[in-house]
């Protein structure tokens, strides 16, 4: 049996639904003070609809820059789409995975 005409499975991104959480938290008492010390965080949920199998993570809260927060969000949906795909192949039961 060839392995050679085997496509790898992976999970559609179709399928995953996203929720997101963001809090944003301010210790400024005037306005004229820097954005710096405003606190940010959030959440990211992605759910498998098919299955139901699903997964979540964190930002901490900190100071983060508007570019910042973005890079990290990114950073958490890869982490969690590829922890997801993991799980769902194992509830699946897909070969060679």
């Amino acid at each position: 049996m060839s392995r050679a005409g085997n496509k790898t499975w992976s999970l559609d991104p179709a399928e995953v639904y996203q929720f997101g959480t963001g809090c944003r938290s301010s210790t400024r008492q005037r306005a004229s003070l820097p954005r710096a010390l405003d606190v940010s965080g959030g959440g990211l949920r992605l759910v498998h609809h098919p299955s139901g199998v699903e997964v979540s993570g964190e930002i901490p809260a900190g100071n983060y820059s508007k570019a910042r927060l973005k890079e990290l969000r990114a950073e958490l949906h890869t982490r969690l789409f590829a922890e997801l795909e993991q799980r769902v192949a194992r509830h699946l039961r897909v070969p060679g995975r």
